[in-house]
């Protein structure tokens, strides 16, 4: 998990250190501005659903972003990443500076062996792009549901 988030984030300042224009590239200051906390949380029988309230607090425009949740597998020692992903619903595109959206993700038990997992820390990952769609604009985020 930490190779990862440190591949990710050299890739983000590759991105962002690739352009020519210095003062409207989308960065990894503004990426970090873009919030996910969750609202609230429901657990019954079937699963838990999660309200995410997406908060921009760039300066830039989300033409497009996907919004998972997921609960990490248990590993000795730790934790790691899990492929299995549930893409949160409600999501708009064009989210402007300032603006919020309420997202909702139900993930089911079903299926899934509790015991391996860490159903109490979910975590969260936003996939997306602030002003453009093109590569030099693309941000990725992990971190917990909080």
């Amino acid at each position: 998990m930490k190779k990862f988030m440190l591949f990710l984030g050299v890739f983000v300042i590759i991105l962002t250190g690739c352009s020519n224009e210095k003062t409207s590239d989308f960065n990894l200051n503004e990426a970090k501005k873009v919030k996910l906390k969750l609202d609230q949380k429901q657990t019954s029988k079937d699963g838990i659903r999660y309200m995410i309230n997406l908060i921009n607090g760039s300066h830039f425009t989300l033409k497009q972003n996907d919004v998972f949740v997921s609960f990490p597998i248990k590993i000795k020692g730790g934790q790691k990443g899990n492929e299995f992903k549930i893409l949160a619903k409600g999501n708009e595109l064009n989210i402007k500076p300032g603006e919020e959206v309420r997202l909702n993700a139900f993930v089911p038990f079903d299926g899934i062996d509790r015991n391996r997992l860490l159903v109490d820390d979910p975590q969260v990952e936003i996939l997306g792009y602030g002003n453009k769609l093109d590569g030099q604009h693309l941000f990725n985020a992990t971190h917990p549901l909080q």
